[in-house]
This record gives C-alpha cells, structure tokens and sequence, in this order.
C-alpha cells in the first residue's frame, strides 16, 4: 500500500526488515526472473484470467496488503515490541493512508453486484461463499493501478480483510499498544551485551533499525571478514559439466589461465577496498584466508598448479590486510603456503590470541631455519593454536616427519591451548615433532594447559613419553590440564601406562584417550593412582588393529569389575567409554521384576508389557549404578556418544538415582571429549583480555 519509488528502489532482499519481507522476496525472485530488477514492475492489469495471478511479475505485492492488516493486529491486539520508538510515527502515516484506501474502496463497492454460491470441498463438504461482480471494471482497474494491487488479491479478500481489521481495531478502542519503553532507551552497555549474544544474521537486523543501533552495532557486524582466492561458482558449473572433458590442451590451459588471473584480480580489488575503509577493518576481529584454488584442484581431481610469480600479488595483497588489521583477535589461513613475512606481520599483532591453520603448509626449509634461529620474532601474545594437517597439493609431508608447521610452537612461547589434527586416514598418520623442536620448546612446563593429538602414530608414543619426560618432572612441573590423544591404530595399556607416568607431575583435570588396546582394569586403577583429582575420564577401545572409528567394543571385563578401581578417584565427574552391551542381555532392572511377580504382586497386563520391555532392553544406563557407588562425585557416563548416557543423582536419603538420556544431546560435549571436527578444546584466553574471550 505504500509508495515504491522508482529511484533508489530497494527490492525485497537480506537483511528481512518487514514482516513478510522474506515471503516477499521469495515470489518476486520468481515473478521478476526475466524483469529488470532495478525498478517495481508494473501492475498486471491485463492478463489471461485463466492463469493464476501467482505467475505475475508483482504477484509478491499480496504481502503488502498482508502487512498493514498484521501491523494493526500487532500494535491493537498484542502489543509490539518498539525497537527504536517510531511505530507511532509509522502507524499514523499508515491511518492516514487506509483512510484513503477506505473512500477508494467504497467506491468500488458501490459498482459491484454480490454473488452468493456454494463450493465443495475435497471431502465433499458444501460451504456458502461470497463473491462481488464487477460493473465498472475500468474503476477497479483504475484503484488496482492506484493502489498496486496484484491479481491475486481480489476485491472479495480485500472486502474480508478489510472488514476483520475493522473489527479488530473497534474491539480495541482505536487505541494501539506502544512501547513505552525502547530498546534505544537502553544504555548502551546493554545493548552491548545483546548484540553480543546475537546471531550475525539478528545483528544485521538490529543495526538496521536505526543509526544509534547501527553505531553501536558496527564491531558486531564487520568482526568477521572471509577473504579467499580461486573458489567461485565458474569452477563449480565447470566441475560438473561436460565442458570439463571438452578442454584439452591449449584451451584447457587458456580457460584455467584466464579464470585465475579473473579471480587474481578480483581478490586484489577486494584488499584495496578493505584497506580504503578504515571503518570496515578497524573493527575486525577475525580474518580468515583461504585458497579456493588450491583447495577445489585436489577435490575435483585437476592439476592446474600456479606458480609463485602468479601467487606474489595475492601474497602481498593479503599481508597489507594483516598489518592494518591492529585490532584481530581470531587468525585463520586455509591452503596456503605459510611466508616468513606472514610470519613476521603475524608477530607484530599485539591482539591476536588464537590462529588455526587448515591445511595449510610451510614447505620452505628456509623459512623452518629462521624460525629455529631467531630471525623471525616470536610471537608472545598468541596463546592458542590449531592446526589442521593435510589436504595442500603442494603438502611435502614434512607435519608427518616432525617438521613444517610443528616449528611454529616456537614462535609461540606462550601457548595454552594446542590442537593439532590430522585430516588423513589411519594410514597416514602424524607425528609428533620432531627431537630438536622438542628440546628448544618448553611450553610444556610453561604455559600449556590444554593439549589434544588427533591420529599420531601408534609406534610413536614412546618418543611422545620422552618428549613429556624432558620437560616435565617436579623440578619443572607440567601445566597441562586437559590432555587428549588419539591414535592411528591401537596401543597397548603398557605403553601408555609409560606414557601417562611420564606426565604424572601435571595438575590433570580432564583425560582422553581414544586407541586402547587391552582395556584392562589395571589401567584404570593406574590412572586413578596417578591423577586422582581427575574430573573427566573418556577411554575409547578398540578391538582390532585396523579399528578407527569410534563405535562400541567388548571390553575383556565385566563393568562391575571396572567400577572397583574408580574407589581411588575423589572428585571424577565424567566418565566415558565405549562399552558394548547387547540389547537382548538381561540388564539390572529385570530382578527387581521378578522379584515383585515372586512375592505375588498382581500387575495390569498393559504395565506389565510395557515394563517387561524397558526392563530387558531400555534400561542401560543401570551400568552406571556400581560406578556411583564407588565413586560418589559421578554425574555424567557416556556411553559411545553425547547422545546416549546416565546422568546420576542422589535422592532425599542418599540413594543413587540414574536416568537415561531422554532429553537429546549432551550439553557442552566438547567440555569433555572434544571432537576434532570442532576444533578440539576450546581456547584458554587470559582472564584479563575479555574481547577475546567474547571472540572465542
């Protein structure tokens, strides 16, 4: 109903601002696919009648008329939430148009003829329905192009809408329920808080709103910034399309050459706008880098290699990014080959607290000897690394000698947090680094608190051991306290029996070990001698050699047996494990059935069935019960995943009760067995910086 000005037209489009903004987009993405989109397109005036209206270019415009009859309803009936104090503003101007809308409209009453009959229903039920015949169709054509109403809003729905909202607003009095308090009244540290709990997409939506919001909403909206080189939808068409068989020779060369330098270029273009925008790059707190190129040559099978002349400019391009960006917190380079002058820029950061490195490389040996030697400056204010090893074309497998970007703990003296994964298969593991990184490094006793090793090498525990021997020991004891190893194939309880002795100085709160071998109950009564203020525990078998994903096993014992050795811990509060149970074994719940039906209790054959088959086969979470009863701080057993565990409490009188996992997923998994495809364990920032635990 209201005015589409021809200049300056905004189609409907992200971020929604209107109600029924989304719904709009959606018809007019369809109606206007061969119109120009630039401007409104005009009113169907004359159409085939036999078609539906829903096929008009402006068939999208049935959501304004909707929303002016919402927008009362809202404001009269059930009040709305007033984001910036201007419905009443809004709502007037509205009025005053309906108002128009109205005198226009009995107008057209006037010459209309009211036809009464009966439709049927697709269950043959006959309804009485109502319908207006125009006499003066040239007048109603004359209030459609008025009013740019579609086709499919005709003057019988326009009557009945118009008739409801009257009701509408008459049982309210006239009088619309407006916000006396905005959320612009808010003081701005609260509105701080919002945006920081909003979603990207809600925050673009509350900037919106006004210019204080937008303000206030600039560092929310422009925190994040994704710059990539090479991806883009030509690669996609072309990867499925009979066009990629096609090219050969010197026209696949041509195509592949032409589509790089385009993507070169437009990647060149994008930094220098970011960089003539101090207002976009200030704010920025996470950049991520990626090579597109690199990355979809290996997924769709290509070798169109570009060499280090065509990559320089976007080298340069992206380290200019880096040294303007004074305020990032959150790094992340994805396929790219890692500089030394990266290296150096990343050193000069002095927000930057966390950097991932996805399948990204270094593959200089120059590069690994100025970091070994000094000539690149640490980078102390860096307290949290990711790294994601493998799937780089050009990867030399120097990460699975040691070497590569397991130099990079040395630039980082300060690390807490180190996740380091492996995106290979068990057969082609990691390693650990290599000796002579191993001595120079000493976060180990310094600062690391939270380590997790995804696919290391099996035979390479025991260097793994040594590596935590020379570092840790009660003259330098080792800080960390969350540890997590994963291993390509199994290892034995006696090797990592080792293994965990040689961290027994370490104040360990939570451990993961995915690999076991035996499983035997001495481990567990080891784990508990030497770390006894355990809070989580996970222990994943594995029944075969060639075993590596996570699923349930038999174990050598019955778990009562294992509930024993868990008398030695004092304040475990998760265990879990991959315990196989039968579902057809009888489980603890049936004695106490067949103790009820031996005394002679009488049940109803319906409560009987039902019992009898939760008894037998539902009723798992009982293994955790002589787990609770040795050890007395136990809340949480997993068993296999975050979807399948006991929760245990204690009733009024001390007893142990234990429930199944009947409310979905676990909460905050990641707290106590964290999944690599999420990152491994979450950051550990210093308390003092708070943008960065808000970024984190």
């Amino acid at each position: 109903m209201e005015d589409e000005p021809e200049k300056g037209y905004r189609s409907p489009n992200k971020p929604y601002l209107r109600l029924y903004e989304a719904e709009e987009y959606r018809l007019w993405i369809e109606g206007a696919a061969s119109a120009d989109r630039s401007r409104p397109p005009p009113v169907t005036l004359d159409a085939n009648e036999s078609q539906s209206g829903f096929r008009d270019p402006d068939c999208y415009r049935m959501y304004h008329m909707r929303f002016f009859e919402t927008y009362i309803n809202d404001l009269s009936v059930q009040g709305y939430l007033d984001l910036t104090g201007r419905h009443a503003k809004r709502l007037d101007a509205l009025l005053s148009l309906y108002d128009d809308f109205k005198a226009d409209m009995a107008r057209v009453r006037e010459t209309t003829r009211v036809v009464h009959y009966e439709e049927t229903g697709w269950r043959g039920q006959v309804r009485p329905c109502v319908t207006h015949e125009m006499l003066d169709v040239e007048l109603w054509k004359e209030i459609r192009l008025k009013w740019k109403i579609p086709r499919v809003f005709t003057f019988s729905l326009l009557t009945l809408n118009q008739d409801r909202l009257t009701e509408v607003m008459s049982n309210a009095g006239n009088k619309p329920k407006f916000q006396k308090l905005c959320l612009s009244d808010l003081p701005p540290e609260l509105i701080n808080e919002i945006f920081r709990h909003a979603s990207l997409c809600d925050a673009r939506l509350l900037s919106a709103t006004s210019k204080h919001m937008h303000a206030i909403g600039m560092r929310y909206l422009y925190h994040t910034r994704t710059l990539q080189f090479g991806f883009s939808d030509i690669l996609q068409v072309y990867a499925g399309s009979p066009f990629r068989t096609e090219l050969q020779g010197d026209d696949r060369v041509a195509f592949f050459s032409d589509l790089a330098s385009r993507r070169r270029s437009h990647l060149v273009d994008e930094t220098n706008f970011l960089l003539s925008r101090p207002d976009l790059i200030d704010p920025l707190q996470t950049l991520i880098l990626f090579d597109g190129w690199s990355f979809s040559q290996r997924v769709w099978d290509e070798n169109f290699a570009l060499d280090h002349d065509f990559y320089a400019p976007v080298y340069l391009a992206l380290n200019s990014v880096l040294q303007a960006c004074k305020n990032l917190v959150n790094l992340e380079i994805g396929q790219f080959i890692i500089t030394a002058d990266w290296l150096c820029t990343i050193s000069l950061l002095p927000s930057l607290f966390h950097i991932k490195f996805r399948g990204s490389i270094i593959n200089d040996p120059s590069v690994e000897t100025a970091i070994y030697d000094g000539s690149i400056p640490s980078s102390p204010q860096v307290v949290s690394l990711d790294v994601y090893e493998g799937w780089n074309l050009n990867d030399p497998t120097r990460e699975w000698d040691g070497g590569g970007l397991w130099f990079t703990i040395l630039l980082f003296p300060n690390l807490m947090t180190l996740n380091h994964h492996n995106l290979h298969d068990a057969r082609n593991p990691a390693s650990i680094p290599q000796p002579f990184i191993r001595q120079r490094s000493t976060i180990l006793s310094s600062s690391l608190c939270r380590l997790a090793l995804d696919n290391i090498s099996s035979w390479q525990i025991p260097h793994l051991s040594d590596w935590f021997n020379l570092h840790c020991n009660f003259a330098t004891p080792c800080t960390l306290t969350h540890f997590k190893l994963r291993t390509n194939r199994w290892v034995g309880d006696d090797i990592l029996v080792r293994l965990l002795e040689s961290l027994r100085s370490a104040p360990l709160q939570v451990l993961v070990l995915e690999g076991l071998k035996d499983g035997s109950v001495t481990l567990i009564h080891r784990i508990a001698e030497l770390f006894p203020d355990l809070i989580g525990l996970t222990l994943i078998r594995r029944e075969n050699y060639c075993q590596h994903d996570l699923k349930k096993v038999t174990w050598p014992h019955q778990s009562g047996e294992y509930a024993v050795a868990f008398a030695n811990f004092r304040k475990l509060r998760y265990f879990g494990w991959n315990f196989r149970v039968p579902r057809y074994d009888v489980t603890p719940s049936p004695l106490v059935l067949f103790e009820d039906l031996a005394d002679g209790k009488v049940f109803d054959d319906k409560d009987l069935y039902f019992r009898e088959d939760d008894a037998y086969f539902a009723d798992t979470e009982m293994l955790a019960l002589p787990f609770a009863a040795y050890c007395p701080t136990l809340e949480l057993m997993m068993l296999e995943s975050q979807f399948f565990y006991a929760s245990v409490s204690r009733g009024p009188r001390g007893e142990i009760v234990v429930s199944g996992s009947k409310d979905g997923a676990l909460k905050d998994p990641q707290e106590w067995n964290p999944s690599f495809f999420e990152s491994g364990w979450t950051p550990v920032v210093p308390s003092s910086s708070k943008e960065a635990n808000e970024v984190l």
